[in-house]
């Protein structure tokens, strides 16, 4: 009885100590406990991922993205504008045409003196001849109707680029938040679903997306 009473008034004079323990008691950062959690998760299964791994997210803005998407499509426009030149520059190039032919002749004169009868000579000969001729269409120098192709060609490439934006802008958001989510609740499921969005905007920027992200520690 006495050691109890003893022990009652030892915690009431030391609060410092009863705080400590109050701490010792409180439940571990959600975080940390999250990654255990991703460690323990790619042991159990034997995965060799980047989302087993701590790495910083990139920006939350799709700019970055969208840059590096439009400069891969310029580099697939820059033809169509060459071609654009090409058709203005061929319209100072003559059309040639060349002939060439073959005349026989037949030169016929006739002579009289007094005296003698008329005579006739004929002289048969032959003549080759070459014709080179170079025109110009100058009213394709103002308009060529071929333009009208390529427009068609420019205004295709742009509809696709402004779909090829729009699904990476969505995979991007979309990966985005199933990271956050995995780091937060991590399961088998989500992780695959990380790789899967991964890959899909890898396909959309030619593999440059998995090269912008850090490789993690």
């Amino acid at each position: 009885m006495l050691v109890l009473l003893y022990s009652m008034l030892v915690l009431s004079l030391n609060p410092a100590h009863t705080s400590l323990r109050h701490l010792e008691t409180q439940p571990t950062d959600p975080v940390s406990g999250a990654r255990g959690a991703i460690r323990r998760l790619c042991l159990e299964y034997g995965l060799r991922s980047r989302y087993c791994r701590s790495f910083t997210l990139p920006s939350c803005s799709f700019a970055r993205l969208e840059r590096l998407v439009r400069r891969q499509e310029g580099r697939v426009a820059e033809p169509a504008r060459s071609t654009r030149r090409r058709i203005r520059h061929a319209n100072w190039i003559p059309a040639v045409t060349v002939e060439w032919g073959r005349t026989d002749l037949l030169d016929v004169s006739s002579s009289w003196r007094p005296g003698q009868e008329l005579s006739a000579d004929e002289d048969l000969g032959m003549r080759s001849f070459w014709k080179i001729r170079a025109s110009w269409d100058l009213r394709r120098l103002i308009f060529d109707g071929r333009e009208f192709t390529l427009e068609r060609e420019v205004r295709a490439r742009q509809k696709l680029l402004q779909n090829r934006l729009d699904r990476t802008r969505r995979l991007y958001y979309q990966w985005l938040n199933e990271v956050l989510e995995f780091r937060q609740a991590p399961t088998l499921k989500r992780l695959l679903v990380c790789e899967e969005l991964e890959a899909a905007l890898d396909a959309q920027t030619a593999g440059a997306f998995s090269r912008m992200l850090p490789r993690g520690s």
